[in-house]
């Protein structure tokens, strides 16, 4: 090599600068490799501009999660907390009516042997009632027949004229053969009360028979 050559060589490595950190001198072993956090200390890196960008985009997208997050916290708790609040008090209204319908059983339990009283005691009462009816047709009619032998039609007319009144009352008690019986009741009824002023004789025989078809209908009923 030439003494020219060897001159240029020696002004170019002139020129380069030493690297940075290059008073910082590290001593490794022998056949050591250094560690990788001792190699990047020797190199300054410098974030770009596109990964700034994408750090604070990272950021404002973190943020705004955040704040997504927050408000569906809030409005979960807005929404469900009233509504468990609700249900939590219709569960305590079921229990309250619960208990009151099991109170209501018990008493209804208590009750049913009175209600049973009642119910034969009510028929016991009808049963009376038209007893009692059957009874006054028949002193309506013994009346009647009382005033025509002495030949007093206006008081055998005033004898009979509530009979009419009971026998209906009968009727709308009866069904069948009952009721039929005592339609032909009122029947012959309208007859005595036309025979009394023309026909004496027949009014006595009607109510005769008037009087015998109510006895026979009272021993029907009631055994007598």
């Amino acid at each position: 090599m030439s003494s020219s050559d060897q001159q240029k060589k020696k002004t170019s490595s002139s020129k380069i600068p030493p690297p940075k950190n290059a008073n910082k001198e590290k001593n490794f072993p022998s056949g050591e490799i250094p560690p990788l956090r001792d190699l990047l200390e020797e190199v300054e890196v410098k974030p770009s501009k596109l990964s700034l960008f994408l750090r604070k985009i990272l950021r404002w997208t973190v943020a705004v999660m955040v704040v997504f997050a927050l408000g569906v916290g809030a409005a979960w708790s807005a929404r469900i907390q009233p509504q468990r609040d609700e249900i939590e008090q219709l569960k305590n209204d079921i229990a309250s009516e619960q208990d009151r319908n099991q109170s209501l059983e018990a008493k209804i339990k208590e009750l049913n042997p009175l209600i049973e009283a009642n119910a034969a005691l009510s028929g016991q009462l009808a049963d009376a009632e038209m007893q009692a009816d059957v009874l006054m047709l028949i002193m309506d009619v013994n009346s009647a027949q009382l005033a025509l032998i002495e030949n007093d039609s206006v008081t055998a007319k005033a004898a009979l004229s509530g009979s009419d009144s009971r026998l209906g009352d009968l009727q709308q008690e009866f069904t069948g053969e009952s009721s039929q019986t005592v339609a032909e009741m009122r029947v012959r009824l309208v007859l005595v009360l036309d025979e009394i002023d023309d026909d004496f004789f027949a009014a006595l025989r009607d109510l005769e028979i008037l009087s015998n078809n109510l006895q026979a209908l009272s021993r029907s009923l009631f055994g007598e």
